[in-house]
Order: C-alpha cells, then structure tokens, then sequence
C-alpha cells in the first residue's frame, strides 16, 4: 500500500525533465545541483534487502519501496511507462505499473507446466529494450542473453548462447551502445564484449583486463564510456573507440552508476558497503554519502534509476 500511495504522488514521474531528454551537458555544477534537483525520486534496487528503494532526490529522504524483489537488480523503464526489474534469485523480470501496482512476472517460468517459458533464463541481473520490441536479459548463470517479447514476456530466442566471445557472468550494466550494438560487461572475463543485437553476433572485446577488474554497470555520458570495475574499487573512463582514459572515481565496491538528469552529478552505489555516494561529474572527486549505509532498509545496493517528479 505504501508504494502505492507513493507512486501516485509522484505519477507520472516515470518521464524524465526536459534537461535530461535533450542531454544534460557535464558543464552543470554544483549550483545546477542546489537549485535543480528540488523535487524527484532516486530507486536503488536492494539485492540483500530483496526490494527496490526510494529516496527523494533532493535530500534522500526514505520514500518506502515496492515491496518484494528478490534479488533486485537492473531497473528498466518499461515501454508501458512502467518499471521492469530483474529479480536474480528467482529466475524473472517483474513488472510494476506506474502507479506501483504489482503485476507480477512479465518473464517466469509457470510451474504448473512442463516447459520453461523463460527458455532457461538463470540469475537475470540485465536487462534491454530495443527498438524492434524485444527485451533482452543477461543470464548471468549461463552466461547468455535471451530474447523475449518486450510486451508480453514471451521467449523469442537465445540471441547470444553460452560463453560466446568468451562471455562470463553478463552482468547489470549491458547497455545498448550509441553504435547500435550490444554492450556487455563480463564479470568473471574482466571485458566489456560487443555484439550485434539483432542476431548476437561477436563483434569483439571492446577491454579486456588491464585496470578493469570484474565490470558491473556501463554508461555511456559525454562522448565517453564510464565503467564500475568493482574489483579494483573504481570507476573507469574510456574513449568508443576503446582508449583508456583513466581512472575517473573511487569508490568501495563500485555497482551501479549514473549520471542524474539535474546536473550530471555521478552516483554510484555499492553492494559490498550498501549506499549511494555522490561524485563530481567533471572531475569524479567524492562529494558526500547520499544514502548511508542501510538506509532505508537498503542491503546489497545494485542498480540506481532517477525519476522526476512533475508535482
């Protein structure tokens, strides 16, 4: 009932604020910050706590939540201007309405019957949609991606089968590059492999080892791809056309990172110290602890999704 109530105040606070859909600039500062983000609402899926968290945007306050998500992971926009979210531990992607209402599995096996609906999804932690209709999901234990009707959750097919390119653990940050391709960190490999996303073909390792140590989240932002290597506890900055460019934040057990539609500020979360910290966007340095650890109830903090809120 909470999130209910929640998510009908801040309807329909799915759509982001006009800064944020013609591309917020890195050049918004911390004045931007003070004086643009004043209303809104920040998820962060909670792996450990088994939900999906929200803080309002300006001052982090506890919201409540959804109510149970196993194993939370990727929050996804859904083409309903609802909310996806992969549930690792139960093998779905559940879906919420805008309102917040529950509406069950969009991608679940059924177990009164013999097939697995999910064509073998294990341990979903990302998730896609394309253009086309589909939704792609990372089957971090089979180190595949599926395909499936973004509409109706049925199984189309297995877009990229097992350990192709040397894929190992697809993990929540797989991303749709701005060239078209399917973007995918690997976990247990220390990559970020491509491929293409209409029939899964390799397209080659984008990184591979160097100072990329177990890659979870990929975000593309200001001409460059941002990446949390969560075992080297940083997140690093490249160049599309695969130059390092270096180290650009430091952070515990980096998960989940974004840049938010206000001001471009870099948030990041951590499952291994369960919080949300707030960078520079321009110069990566730490400003302060946005959510501290456990607020909210939040335990193993994965992935982050910011919504404004028009009221």
């Amino acid at each position: 009932m909470l999130a209910t109530l929640l998510f009908a105040t801040l309807a329909p606070f799915l759509a982001l604020p006009p800064a944020a859909a013609q591309g917020v600039g890195a050049q918004a500062g911390p004045a931007a910050a003070a004086t643009a983000r004043p209303r809104g609402t920040l998820l962060v899926s909670g792996y450990t706590s088994g939900t999906v968290h929200l803080f309002a945007a300006g001052t982090g306050a506890v919201r409540g939540d959804l109510g149970t998500v196993p194993g939370a992971q990727r929050l996804l926009r859904g083409p309903d201007g609802g909310l996806y979210v992969c549930s690792e531990t139960t093998n779905r992607v559940l879906r919420f309405a805008p309102d917040g209402t529950a509406l069950g599995a969009l991608v679940g096996d059924d177990p009164a019957t013999p097939a697995d609906e999910t064509g073998g999804l294990a341990g979903p932690t990302g998730a896609v949609l394309t253009q086309d209709g589909a939704l792609l999901v990372a089957s971090f234990d089979t180190d595949a991606v599926l395909r499936y009707d973004a509409t109706t959750g049925e199984f189309r097919d297995v877009l990229v089968p097992t350990g192709r390119g040397g894929l190992d653990g697809p993990d929540v940050g797989m991303t749709l590059g701005p060239d078209g391709a399917l973007w995918v960190p690997s976990f247990y490999g220390d990559a970020i492999l491509r491929f293409a996303a209409a029939d899964g073909a390799f397209l080659g390792a984008f990184a591979r080892g160097g100072a990329l140590s177990r890659p979870r989240d990929l975000v593309f932002h200001g001409g460059a791809l941002f990446v949390s290597s969560w075992g080297s506890n940083r997140v690093l900055r490249y160049a599309v056309d695969g130059t390092f460019l270096g180290v650009f934040a430091t952070a515990p057990r980096p998960t989940g990172i974004a840049f938010d539609p206000w001001a471009a500020d870099l948030w990041i979360t951590s499952d291994g110290t369960s919080n949300v910290r707030q960078h520079d966007g321009l110069t990566g340095a730490f400003q302060r602890v946005f959510v501290p650890a456990g607020g909210g109830g939040l335990a193993g903090a994965t992935d982050l999704l910011w919504r404004s809120d028009p009221r």
